[in-house]
């Protein structure tokens, strides 16, 4: 695992959000989870797009 891996995962897993005292991993939109898994049910491709670095969303999102 490369250095960039090891601190993303660490901060992933440790970070909490300031206003919810809860990890970011545990607050996203339930109706958009939902959303995600019948299209995949359904056969559609879903993708994430967003700012962001392509690594850091790619752990993130496999977490959530």
């Amino acid at each position: 695992m490369d250095q960039f891996s090891a601190e993303a995962r660490g901060w992933i897993e440790t970070a909490r959000d300031h206003r919810w005292q809860r990890p970011y991993t545990d607050l996203t939109y339930q109706p958009m989870q939902e959303l995600l898994r019948y299209l995949r049910a359904n056969g559609f491709k879903t993708y994430i797009v967003t700012g962001g670095g392509q690594d850091f969303v790619r752990m993130y999102s496999e977490r959530v």
